[in-house]
């Protein structure tokens, strides 16, 4: 039992990695002006966020079914076995969405210098810190829901 709470831990762990929702990044003519694009490559930019988005999709929603399977599974104390194959498939969905993000990264790397790519990080993490403030200040009620854009 100690093992299988553990191998649960490290999967939710492990699925929030690196999985900045798209709505996190930064997007159409700010996204522009933050990096100093000029109209090819933000074109470019779009595109490649474009193809992120449309790959990632079902990934997600694969991801989030297994979730759901693995939250019935625990519910209803189905065997090791059942939750380890649903915990490998969790596994391989993660190292999917990865995949997808290096790939991500790798076709902006040919358009975008150093800086530019430095720039874009920043914004992101940035408007993620935003976005979990945002979602904790909801939980607690002080923030009614989709007011998290008023400051934009």
């Amino acid at each position: 039992m100690k093992r299988l709470i553990q191998t649960l831990m490290l999967g939710a762990f492990v699925l929030g990695l690196g999985l900045p929702p798209l709505s996190a990044q930064p997007a159409g003519n700010k996204i522009k002006e933050k990096l100093g694009l000029p109209d090819e490559q933000a074109e470019k930019l779009k595109a490649a966020r474009k193809a992120k988005r449309q790959a990632l999709k079902p990934l997600r929603e694969q991801l989030s079914n297994d979730m759901d399977k693995l939250r019935a599974q625990i519910k209803d104390k189905a065997g090791d076995g059942d939750i380890q194959a649903t915990l490998n498939q969790l596994e391989l969905n993660h190292k999917a969405i990865q995949a997808e993000n290096e790939k991500f990264k790798t076709a902006i790397a040919g358009f975008l210098s150093a800086t530019q790519r430095a720039k874009l990080l920043l914004a992101m993490t940035g408007r993620m810190k935003e976005g979990w403030k945002g979602r904790e200040m909801r939980k607690k009620g002080a923030m009614p829901p989709g007011n998290e854009d008023d400051e934009d």
